[in-house]
């Protein structure tokens, strides 16, 4: 059977991002959780204004991540062009 993976980061405070431990957050944690599951065949990741950057940089720090993932909605190469336009 497959699964999807839902990791939800639409909260306003962002302590989950904060490294805590040995450098990794909990919000990275998660993620490599995520992409250990075994049978997954998507992560979704819902994220509010104030996660979407910290979520983008954790996708980026723990690649690679070999299940496909999508942020809210957003296609891999959507969220790096979102990024872009922001930075």
């Amino acid at each position: 059977m497959k699964s999807i993976v839902f990791l939800y980061a639409g909260f306003e405070i962002t302590h989950a991002f904060d490294a805590a431990f040995s450098s990794q957050s909990a919000f990275d944690r998660a993620l490599v959780w995520a992409g250990r599951i075994k049978n997954a065949c998507q992560i979704v990741v819902a994220v509010c204004g104030k996660t979407l950057a910290p979520v983008s940089e954790s996708l980026e720090k723990n690649e690679p991540i070999e299940t496909p993932y999508d942020v809210f909605g957003y296609s891999r190469e959507d969220l790096i062009d979102i990024l872009k336009l922001t930075q």
